[in-house]
């Protein structure tokens, strides 16, 4: 079955605070406001969900970096506006400079797309830019007269305990105008609220919902009650989300003291018309269950905690039962939502991910089982480390979690009509939620119309190679930020702006044209300091025919991590290459400082740096012996020792001899007998990681990386990457 977008993504939440006022301006109280907004934060049910980030004395730059830095999901503005004219911010002597309003909208326009909700504008006159804004951002509020200084204070104070106590963006809007209310202030009616999604001031609670799916919560929310065990935490759009099938909410587990996930199936009541296929949803989503419980106890798997799914539909509506399950919450974002709201991610941080994925697939596959269903807005991404850890990238903060869901489309027949059903259904939706649900039916075209499910007869479907098909695909839209859809005849753009229409058309093509519906992707978009090897690896995963895949996930897997390693330790090494007699120089001292047995260091060396023409030569030697090194570990060989089980043994006798054939070929070494042992080679490739990368302990004497990458970091590169590629 279709699994909806996960109401995890975006659950938490950052707020910026933009604090401006001008010297040459009216004095407010900003200072007391934010301090208030902190307290009510700090107390609040949910404040683990909120992340507070201040900025002061903002001018037009600070107010443009501020959003690059903290991509925020809350803006929330402080200081003096100017009608229809703008927001008053701070030049560089800290006096008043106008920023129009025009100029606002335009920027929160693009930031929209990166995840920002909602606008507050706590200043006075402010609703003319709030008009603007609301063209883009969902929610907006703003002032439409003067406000004083106490007044705009207690409606930050009712508006932020309303979000921190779980409220929507127009609950916490009234908690506002109420707070002003009780303090006994006549301002009440000076905040005004804007809706992207409706004109009206309909509540988002109600309205993003249906009524069978509001129906279902109620029954589920009783039965749950009977239960004394686990208690919804609110039909609203921060804590539910609905799908095609099932409604997803929040839940506290009172018993265990953490926060799960209820996935509920959508059932009509006794008074609603009971569909044909009521009975065959009812049974997918019961099959799905039980595959998914096989997968969950897999590490990074989403583990399902409990379930609750009659034999039947029939018995499950005389009893006023809902099938459900409840799943692990991932304290996080769906890839999909990571890739939507924040900036690109650079190849290495793809590698790292991907990498990630395969490794948990190929357990699954080592046991018998495979999943069907990989996409981005099916694997979470859990923060790992402490907020106070600074890390350099972004993805080190995270590991994936796949939903254990997964699913497989038997015939062309099932999967086309199931995404025909949900085109239809769009008709039925506003113009916000018809978005969104568009987003993930194009994913579904991208990832689930697979080559297979199409191609001749002869396409014995392999669920592993689909399994490997899918990642590609995902590590294709990661590079290209682009949907992976590789229909001939589809129009993405099109599609969007008339999907019924587009979807026949889609549809006809596939029906009528099999595999050659399908265009065969044989290169990837230019992508900046993405290594060949990785953009080959993935088009073959991701080749029309499953027999041009490779043979396996855990192949592909090899092939990624050994060749883009191999790529950055190759590239080191020319930088370092380019100063060859420094930093051979270099090498020797490291070298002779690792070499424990110094009599077999001066046998080794002797009385070379005396003479200088042996010297020179042998810098040649050692220069080979490194240029050695790479192409030992760059030969197909070593693909093949993994694929036919050559001993580890051999392989290390192997790495030992390109040191002995170097040696050999000295005319020193011609006149005794001079074997070369493991450790020998181990203090090799420790001078020369210590002599690209620098030292890790103060004992050495050469301090300083002759790699220039290691020194500072560089786009796609930095020191950590090319130690571990070494």
């Amino acid at each position: 079955m279709t699994q909806p977008e996960n109401i995890q993504s975006g659950s938490h939440k950052t707020i910026l605070i933009l604090a401006s006022s001008p010297t040459d301006k009216a004095r407010v109280r900003l200072g007391k406001e934010v301090q208030e907004i902190k307290k009510g934060l700090q107390r609040s049910k949910y404040k683990d969900e909120f992340t507070l980030e201040e900025r002061w004395a903002v001018g037009p730059r600070d107010l443009h970096r501020a959003l690059l830095d903290c991509n925020p999901q809350i803006v929330h503005f402080c200081g003096h506006a100017s009608g229809e004219n703008g927001l008053f911010l701070e030049d560089v002597s800290g006096k008043a400079q106008l920023v129009s309003t025009q100029a606002l909208a335009n920027l929160f326009k693009r930031f929209a797309e990166r995840g920002l909700e909602c606008v507050v504008l706590n200043a006075c006159y402010t609703e003319t830019q709030a008009n603007e804004i609301a063209k883009h951002i969902d929610y907006v509020v703003a002032m439409n007269s003067a406000i004083g200084d106490n007044a705009a204070i207690q409606f930050a104070v009712g508006f932020y305990d309303e979000l921190g106590a779980g409220w929507s963006y127009e609950d916490a809007y009234k908690g506002g105008c109420d707070e002003i209310a009780l303090q006994g202030i006549p301002e009440e009616h000076t905040p005004v609220f804007k809706n992207f999604q409706k004109n009206s001031h309909a509540s988002p609670s109600t309205s993003v919902f249906s009524e069978i799916a509001r129906e279902t919560y109620k029954k589920l929310k009783a039965f749950l009650k009977s239960r004394g065990r686990y208690v919804l935490s609110g039909l609203t759009p921060r804590f539910a989300h609905e799908g095609d099938l099932a409604l997803v909410c929040e839940a506290m587990d009172e018993v265990l003291g953490r926060k799960v996930v209820f996935k509920a199936l959508k059932l009509p009541d006794n008074n609603q018309k009971i569909h044909s296929n009521n009975e065959v949803e009812f049974q997918r989503f019961k099959e799905a269950v039980e595959r998914g419980c096989k997968l969950s106890d897999e590490p990074n798997f989403m583990t399902i905690y409990d379930a609750h799914i009659l034999e039947s539909f029939d018995i499950s509506i005389k009893e006023n039962s809902v099938p459900y399950f409840v799943i692990q919450l991932i304290k996080g974002d769906s890839i999909r939502t990571h890739r939507e709201h924040n900036t690109e991610l650079q190849p290495r941080e793809v590698r790292e991910l991907i990498l990630a994925i395969i490794s948990s697939v190929v357990r699954i596959h080592n046991k018998g089982y495979c999943h069907g269903n990989i996409k981005p807005s099916n694997i979470m991404l859990r923060e790992t480390p402490p907020d106070s850890v600074k890390l350099k990238n972004p993805l080190e903060k995270y590991e994936p979690f796949i939903s254990p869901l997964h699913r497989y489309f038997s015939n062309q027949e099932e999967l086309l009509s199931q995404l025909e059903r949900r085109v239809e259904n769009l008709e039925n939706l506003d113009k916000l939620e018809r978005k969104v649900k568009l987003n993930y039916i194009l994913e579904d075209i991208a990832y689930s119309i697979t080559p297979e499910l199409f191609g001749p007869s002869q396409f014995d479907i392999d669920h592993k190679k689909t399994d490997q098909y899918m990642i590609g695909l995902l590590a294709y839209e990661l590079l290209t930020n682009k949907l992976p859809c590789f229909l001939k005849e589809f129009d993405e753009d099109k599609f969007r702006d008339n999907p019924k229409e587009e979807f026949d058309i889609l549809k006809g093509n596939l029906l009528d044209e099999d595999l050659f519906a399908f265009k065969d992707q044989t290169q990837l978009e230019s992508v900046r300091d993405c290594p060949d090897s990785f953009k080959q690896a993935i088009l073959k995963m991701i080749s029309l025919e499953p027999s041009k895949r490779y043979n396996s996930l855990k192949d592909a897997g090899n092939v990624i991590e050994r060749k883009y390693e191999y790529i950055l330790a190759k590239e080191s090494l020319a930088r370092c290459l380019k100063k060859e007699d420094d930093f051979i120089d270099a090498f020797y001292d490291n070298f002779k400082h690792f070499t424990h047995n110094h009599e077999k260091f001066e046998a080794f060396f002797g009385s070379l740096k005396a003479d200088e023409a042996s010297w020179k030569n042998h810098r040649q030697v050692i220069k080979e012996a490194m240029l050695l090194l790479i192409a030992f570990h760059d030969q197909e060989e070593f693909s093949h020792a993994v694929e036919e089980n050559i001993p580890q043994r051999q392989r290390i006798l192997d790495e030992n001899n390109i040191l002995s054939r170097i040696a050999e070929k000295h005319v020193h070494f011609k006149k005794k007998e001079f074997q070369i042992n493991q450790d020998d080679f181990k203090n090799f490739q420790r001078a020369l990681i210590c002599t690209i990368c620098g030292p890790s302990h103060s004992k050495i004497n050469n301090k300083s990386p002759f790699d220039e990458f290691c020194n500072l970091n560089k786009r796609g590169h930095t020191k950590k990457d090319i130690k571990d590629a070494w």
